[in-house]
């Protein structure tokens, strides 16, 4: 019963004539090429090139090599040659022999089909460009600057090495390397007060945090100049940073009479200017070993710590007195509670 209703719904087709085979057959076509894929990635050999004119039996007399050509292609090596075969000419097609290599570039070609990977692999056709971020208009990130307002101008091609701004927002300092501290008027940028501490380039320079005195510190080689713009200042204010140096000094004495290397605190000589010196805001040198770099002082500038790289030791001076800590140390930074450096050193 199924017979008989597949045939009268047509799906079977008795006595049905059977399709008659073609006489020739084009032998570069696809044709015969199955149209319908046995599986998703099914992916077709690819087709070997159709001949040339040079692969003819019978080439035109300009393809057929002279004996000279034929002399240097067989002397030539198999992988530096532009043809693997040279041509000839046959007056009839059966007069051409069997071509020797036939099985081998078969096998070659096999070997080829059977190795070559069978995956297609989706290309992405990305243009390049937009692949480029694309850049913010100039005008799109204000605010920045974009013209110079104040410049503080100093003698010549003098280099700055330091610059401080003092807790008033009123002054600022600047070390060079001609040994002058400068002090400006940050508003106008006009010069109002200089020190020539003739030492040598001045490294840094760091006001004092504290908002009752004026109190600036300066580093050259071997010592720290502790000074302060006592004609700029109210004087109240000068009163307070001249009683606080002056305090720190006598402090400073006392321990070194009293014999501070027992208690593990290094002495470290306190030398008054002179008269002269102190009348210009220059109130008192402390010379040290080596040549500081980093001045950090504490947030109620109480004390600050200096930094020297020609050694190993980290000087931290309170007015008065000094503590040496063994290391290596590039910065410092106090922080409260605690004083960190950048390289783990700690001082509760």
């Amino acid at each position: 019963m199924k017979i008989v209703k597949a045939i009268r719904e047509g799906r079977i087709q008795p006595n049905k004539p059977s399709a008659t085979k073609p006489t020739v057959y084009a032998i570069w076509s696809d044709a015969d090429q199955p149209t319908t894929t046995t599986h998703a990635m099914y992916m077709p050999a690819p087709q070997l090139p159709p001949p040339r004119t040079a692969e003819s039996y019978n080439p035109p007399e300009e393809y057929v090599p002279t004996e000279q050509e034929r002399t240097e292609w067989e002397e030539t090596d198999k992988e530096d040659r532009q043809r693997e075969f040279l041509p000839a000419k046959y007056d009839a097609l059966r007069k051409v022999p069997g071509y020797k290599d036939l099985v081998q570039e078969k096998f070659e070609r096999c070997l080829d089909l059977y190795l070559a990977p069978r995956t297609k692999k989706v290309k992405l056709n990305i243009d390049p460009e937009s692949l480029v971020p694309k850049l913010p208009a100039p005008k799109e990130l204000r605010p920045f600057p974009v013209a110079s307002t104040v410049q503080y101008r100093h003698p010549g091609d003098t280099r700055v090495r330091g610059v401080s701004v003092s807790p008033s927002g009123e002054w600022v300092a600047s070390g060079s390397e001609d040994g002058s501290v400068r002090v400006w008027d940050l508003g106008n940028g006009r010069e109002v007060w200089r020190w020539d501490l003739k030492s040598g380039p001045v490294h840094f320079v760091e006001w004092s945090p504290n908002k009752e005195e004026a109190l600036l510190v300066a580093v050259v080689t071997g010592k720290i100049a502790i000074l302060s713009p006592i004609p700029l200042v109210a004087p109240i204010v000068a009163a307070a940073t001249i009683s606080h140096v002056n305090a720190a000094f006598a402090v400073s004495a006392a321990t070194k009479d009293s014999g501070a290397k027992d208690r593990g605190v290094e002495a470290i000589k306190w030398v008054r200017p002179s008269e002269k010196e102190r009348e210009r805001g220059i109130l008192v040198y402390v010379e040290i070993p080596g040549t500081p770099k980093q001045i950090s002082f504490h947030r109620k500038g109480d004390y600050f710590a200096t930094v020297s790289t020609e050694g190993t030791s980290l000087h931290l001076f309170s007015f008065g007195y000094t503590k040496l800590m063994s290391g290596s140390c590039r910065q410092i930074s106090l922080n409260p509670p605690n004083l960190k450096t950048r390289n783990s050193i700690s001082i509760p």
